[in-house]
């Protein structure tokens, strides 16, 4: 780790994840992609959804998209509400197509 900070979980660092930043994409949107681009590199196959095999902070998720914790926490609570994903503790999964669907959605 670059950092010098030793951990016993996954972690994610910048070069494995684009940094998903883009210039008119709302929060809830970036979100989205983000979680859809976890899922693609380090997700497993879940009776629910695909499991992101990382344990993921609200920090960390504000960080890779461009938000605050804030921002994050009120969104994933959200996506919870609407069974977009499901939680346990900090593992997320997500249901991909409720997730496509709100990139397609048109505001």
């Amino acid at each position: 780790d670059p950092s010098g900070k030793s951990t016993t979980r996954p972690q994610v660092t910048r070069g494995e994840v684009t940094v998903i930043a883009l210039t008119g994409v709302d929060v809830r949107r970036r979100l989205a992609m983000e979680l859809l681009n976890l899922a693609d590199r380090f997700g497993a196959a879940d009776p629910r959804g695909i499991s992101i095999a990382l344990n993921l902070s609200h920090e960390l998720l504000a960080s890779l998209v461009g938000a605050s914790r804030q921002q994050v926490t009120e969104y994933l609570n959200g996506f919870d509400h609407d069974r977009i994903i499901f939680r346990e503790g900090r593992r997320i999964i997500i249901d991909p197509e409720k997730l496509q669907k709100i990139l397609k959605v048109v505001v």
